[in-house]
């Protein structure tokens, strides 16, 4: 059988890495919020899925942890990757990585 090259199914990996965001590590109650674009290598024929994974985080000790990450947006060129942190809880890093699967 032929493969339709049409739903040959790409991928691509990368990550995002925030040592001490001045945002994220900020002391104080409130909502902490960073986002991040991310520039694929080669573009893909339409908008991919993308998982983002949380793979390693240091927060701080003496708050509750909190930490989200969001995809907002994914095109065929790029995505947009939101981190965030609330309340008292402060980031001093993070990192995400993420996978892109579609077709190119």
């Amino acid at each position: 059988k032929k493969i339709d090259e049409q739903k040959f199914q790409s991928s691509e990996m990368g990550y995002i890495s925030l040592v001490k965001d001045p945002v994220l590590s900020k002391e104080g109650a409130g909502e902490k919020i960073v986002t991040k674009t991310i520039l694929f290598d080669e573009p893909f024929k339409e908008a991919p899925k993308l998982l983002p994974s949380i793979t390693a985080f240091n927060l701080d000790r003496d708050q509750e942890a909190r930490l989200e990450v969001n995809v907002d947006h994914v095109d065929a060129t790029g995505a947009k990757i939101t981190i965030r942190t609330w309340r008292e809880s402060r980031a001093y890093y993070v990192r995400v990585d993420w996978l892109a699967i579609g077709v190119r």
